[in-house]
């Protein structure tokens, strides 16, 4: 479609049915990320894209699929582009390359009275943006054209895209955050062993080292005294040193 207000939102409200379904727009009005912050969505220039997909699973076994779905978009970028520096997932859901953010995910779970969980996963990519809207931007930020000097066909980066996410929601539907994603993990693990800062409330914060993730994909961080505490959530700052 032309534009919505935000291809999440817009998925919320059509009747449900037992297959995926996609929308992707050319612009968003309203787009959202992470922690009610607004996700710059200029027309055009960049994928919008949102998958709605049923799991016969309880909220607990869907811990992870943030995860999944960061590994799913980088095995499409590094399937298309050849990028001068590897990409990176920052737990639990932005895309990072060259330190700046790349791409970022939403995800929506309603329970249904069925006893399906209905997940609506939202994808950003910044793709063809380039460096005239960095004003609008508060984030350190990168794009796929500022990346490689190319043009990026965002018709064929959805359609992979399309792909690679039902791929690998299907086996995580399966195999749940099994020794597959895990191995994948490790090598896009852009906190391990960094110096961080997470914040679930503003009474409670946490400083450590990153140390992984366990097998339900949460954050495990080395805290001072050599103790280690596990996280579902949270938000993470980087402490330089």
């Amino acid at each position: 479609m032309e534009y919505t207000d935000s291809t999440n939102t817009y998925l919320k409200i059509l009747p449900y049915t037992d297959r995926p379904v996609i929308c992707i727009a050319e612009m968003q009005k309203k787009g959202r990320g992470q922690f009610f912050r607004t996700w710059h969505s200029p027309f055009g220039q960049n994928i919008y894209l949102s998958l709605r997909y049923l799991f016969k699973k309880n909220m607990r076994k869907l811990e992870g699929l943030s995860l999944v779905c960061g590994l799913a978009v980088c095995r499409t970028i590094e399937m298309i582009c050849h990028l001068p520096s590897p990409i990176f997932i920052k737990w639990p859901n932005d895309i990072i390359c060259e330190h700046k953010k790349l791409a970022g995910i939403l995800i929506e779970i309603k329970p249904r009275i069925t006893g399906l969980h209905s997940a609506i996963i939202g994808i950003g990519l910044n793709t063809n943006m380039t460096d005239d809207v960095k004003r609008k931007i508060s984030q350190n930020w990168t794009s796929l054209i500022n990346l490689t000097a190319c043009y990026q066909n965002r018709n064929k980066l959805c359609s992979i895209l399309i792909d690679n996410l039902i791929h690998y929601l299907e086996d995580f539907k399966q195999h749940h955050f099994g020794p597959f994603f895990q191995n994948l993990w490790k090598t896009k693990d852009y906190l391990f062993n960094k110096q961080l800062h997470l914040m679930q409330s503003r009474k409670r914060n946490f400083f450590g080292v990153g140390a992984g993730i366990n097998d339900q994909g949460n954050l495990i961080l080395k805290l001072s005294d050599g103790s280690k505490k596990t996280f579902s959530s949270g938000n993470i700052n980087l402490i330089n040193k």
